[in-house]
């Protein structure tokens, strides 16, 4: 068994691979990670072979740490760590090649890098085997909301949140499916950047074109949608975009307008995009993560479930509790995140 980099030449049996997963997800697609590696920084894609054959992946991002170098999760993702290729297989085996993964993984890392950790997906929900190693583990949540019709999604969320919805909707708030258009990528990353300012961030942590290409590359591969909310006055105050998968959907990106946005378009847009997405035959949508106190408060409010799931990191390391793993890859991506 053997870890190496991979490169562009390993792509198909990338793709491969993790189509054979259960942690498989949009977060991992080669299609995004390239789009985080031309407009952010640099990204390594790492794979565990077994005689030849892809078993097991990682990606995540590299950045300079004291002369050495940095190994983390992608921080707009709350989660897309370690994959395995265990699909179909019975627990035991599925098991026993984490295990393996895990036993020739964790050198490689600690050889590498200096410093490193993953956020693994809710599906990869044994620590076991790292634990048994020594790496360093702390538990996370994000939320799933369950979909149904849009009285069952109006009804599950809180009595606050109705309000808001229902408000805005009586104000003339409108809703829209939107064109995959220049125009539709241009709100969207505008929406975005008007968020990263409210958080103190410019040009140098949210670069240009780089929301608008995410949202151009999902649309156009069938796997993601943007939707808006205008205001009263026809402004468009509100966007997001949603990715998806045979499993479950994800509320992805996301912005609003500067002084233009209450909170009821706000989630008069959550509710409308959920609805939707139930009517197009999802179950679920994880909303990626909620452990920062005021996003929490922002997401709970759907009424999902929490959902755990683990970051592993070298034995040794600083804690990397959601806000240190948030404020650490901020240069890079906290400005998309959803604090709207």
């Amino acid at each position: 068994m053997r870890v190496r980099p991979l490169t562009e030449a390993d792509d198909a049996a990338w793709e491969t691979a993790l189509a054979e997963s259960c942690q498989a997800s949009p977060l991992q697609w080669l299609p995004w990670l390239r789009c985080v590696g031309r407009h952010v920084g640099e990204v390594e894609i790492i794979g565990v072979e077994r005689e030849g054959k892809l078993i097991a992946g990682l990606a995540g991002m590299v950045t300079p740490l004291g002369g050495a170098r940095r190994f983390s999760t992608i921080g707009l993702t709350a989660y897309h760590g370690l994959w395995i290729r265990d699909a179909g297989l019975r627990s035991s085996r599925a098991e026993s090649l984490l295990i393996s993964v895990v036993e020739c993984l964790i050198p490689f890392l600690n050889e590498r890098y200096v410093h490193w950790a993953f956020a693994n997906a809710p599906e990869l929900g044994d620590p076991r085997p790292f634990k048994d190693i020594g790496c360093q583990i702390e538990v996370h949540c994000t939320y799933r909301v369950p979909l149904g019709t849009a009285d069952e999604i109006m009804a599950l969320m809180e009595t606050e949140a109705r309000r808001w919805a229902r408000r805005a909707e009586r104000e003339g708030a409108t809703f829209e499916v939107c064109e995959s258009t220049e125009e539709t990528f241009a709100i969207l990353e505008q929406h975005a950047r008007a968020t990263a300012e409210r958080h103190g961030m410019g040009e140098e942590v949210l670069p240009a074109g780089f929301i608008a290409e995410v949202a151009r590359t999902a649309t156009g591969a069938g796997i993601g949608q943007v939707f808006l909310a205008r205001n009263s006055a026809g402004e468009p105050v509100t966007s997001c975009l949603c990715l998806w998968d045979s499993n479950r959907a994800f509320s992805f990106l996301g912005g609003s307008a500067t002084g233009q946005v209450s909170q009821g378009e706000v989630r008069f847009l959550d509710h409308r995009v959920f609805s939707w997405l139930h009517e197009r035959g999802h179950r679920e949508v994880d909303v990626l993560g909620g452990n920062i106190p005021e996003l929490r408060n922002y997401k709970k409010r759907f009424n999902g479930p929490p959902v755990a799931y683990f970051t592993i990191s070298r034995p040794g390391a600083l804690p990397q509790g959601r806000m240190a793993h948030l404020r650490a890859a901020a240069k890079h991506l906290i400005a998309a995140l959803r604090g709207r």
